[in-house]
C-alpha cells in the first residue's frame, strides 16, 4: 500500500483545533499518552493477491477525536498489524491492554498501529508491525520464519493478521 506523504486528511485538518483540545484533556487524565503517527487507509482492494489502497498519515490526536465522534469520515479505516499466536495445544495468546492506554483492560492479540519505521520508500509494511508488536508485547520473535498472512476489514479497521 502506498503512503501519500504531504497529502492532508481534509477532516483532520478541518478539525485540528478541536482534536488538539480533545487530546489535551485525554493527556491530562493520562500523561503517558503520546501523539505519534497514525495511518488511515481508503480505496482498499486486493489485486492479484496484493493488498492495495491509499494510505494517509495523521496523528493520534486527530484519530482519537475522530473516534470519539463515532467516525464521521466513513471513507477511511484504521490500519494496524496483529499476530495470532497459536500454542501447540491450540490455545491463542492474548493480552490485556495497560491502564496507560486509551483502551485499558481490553483483551487483544499482540497488535499495534503502524509507526514511522514501518514506512519504507512510501510503502507500508503492516507485517513488520505485527512482528514488532509481538516482540514488544510478549517477547516472542517471529521475524525468522514465514507465516501465513491474512487481511480483514473489521468494522472501522483494516487488520493485517500474521498467524504464528
Amino acid at each position: 500500500m502506498h503512503v501519500h506523504e504531504g497529502t492532508s486528511w481534509a477532516w483532520g485538518a478541518g478539525n485540528r483545533d478541536a482534536a488538539t483540545q480533545h487530546f489535551g484533556a485525554l493527556k491530562e487524565a493520562n500523561p503517558t499518552l503520546w501523539n505519534g503517527p497514525v495511518f488511515l487507509c481508503s480505496d482498499i482492494r486486493v489485486e492479484e493477491q496484493v493488498l492495495k489502497g491509499n494510505v494517509l498519515r495523521t496523528d493520534y490526536a486527530a484519530y482519537l477525536y475522530h473516534r470519539a465522534l463515532d467516525w464521521p469520515d466513513t471513507s477511511l479505516k484504521l490500519l494496524f498489524g496483529s499476530a495470532f499466536i497459536q500454542a501447540a495445544n491450540g490455545a491463542l495468546l492474548f493480552g490485556r491492554m495497560s491502564q496507560q492506554t486509551t483502551s485499558p483492560g481490553v483483551v487483544v492479540a499482540p497488535s499495534g498501529g503502524l509507526g514511522a519505521d514501518d514506512v519504507q520508500n512510501n510503502r507500508i509494511d503492516p507485517i513488520a508491525t505485527a512482528f514488532r508488536e509481538c516482540e514488544e508485547e510478549f517477547g516472542i520473535s517471529l521475524s525468522q520464519t514465514e507465516h501465513p498472512t491474512y487481511f480483514a476489514a473489521i468494522g472501522r479497521s483494516l487488520c493485517v493478521y500474521v498467524h504464528a
